[in-house]
């Protein structure tokens, strides 16, 4: 099976899709295609900078230091950064 890590993240308060909406959407997709997801990192966070993102910086971290999984999986390129 190949696996995956996931980041969420939501910036307001008035975004249509909440952290677990986001969650939930990821599995139905790794489960559709034969992915297990080993990790999730998660926040509430602006995308304009990783400053305040503590989670995001954990997760980069995660990738330079385990060989573990092939995938990261996010809900939408939005919730990575704003570009």
């Amino acid at each position: 099976m190949k696996l995956a890590i996931a980041y969420l993240r939501k910036s307001t308060d008035l975004q249509e899709t909440s952290l677990e909406q986001q969650k939930e959407k990821i599995l139905q997709f790794a489960k559709e295609h034969s992915i297990g997801v080993i990790e999730f990192f998660a926040e509430e966070a602006c995308g304009e900078n990783v400053q305040g993102r503590p989670q995001f910086r954990r997760m980069i971290e995660f990738c330079k230091s385990s060989e573990n999984f092939q995938y990261v999986l996010v809900y939408d390129i939005s919730r990575w950064c704003r570009f």
